[in-house]
């Protein structure tokens, strides 16, 4: 490999699971969000749709980029033969970097999907 580093630590078992895990979280969510609207909920209900959002916008995240935020914090990759460390600093260092943006990313993105549900009408 040259100067240009992996930057992902998820082979396609576990980004198919990633993507998986987060639209069927995105999915649980806006039904949550279409129950609650449908009720009368009070607008401050949908916050506590927050968790669902953030596994749901994570898992996406994490299938997409192929790079798991909570794999990198433990420097270690998944493989088919189960999770192995990741021995080269930079490569690392890059995963941890893309892991933690997306983490950050996920919990931006539920907080405005919350926001935006609770203000519709």
């Amino acid at each position: 490999m040259s100067d240009l580093r992996r930057v992902e630590n998820l082979d396609d078992r576990a980004q198919n699971a990633q993507l998986r895990v987060g639209v069927a979280m995105i999915f649980v969510g806006l039904a949550a969000s279409v129950a609650l609207h449908r009720h009368g909920a009070p607008w401050f209900a949908h916050f506590a749709l927050v968790p669902f959002f953030l596994v749901g916008a994570y898992g996406m995240a994490a299938g997409l980029a192929r790079t798991c935020g909570l794999t990198a914090l433990t420097g270690k990759r998944r493989t088919e033969h189960g999770p192995e460390p990741i021995a080269d600093r930079c490569e690392l260092a890059a995963v941890r970097k893309r892991g933690m943006l997306l983490i950050a990313g996920s919990l931006l993105a539920a907080v405005a999907t919350a926001l935006l549900l609770s203000t519709a009408q």
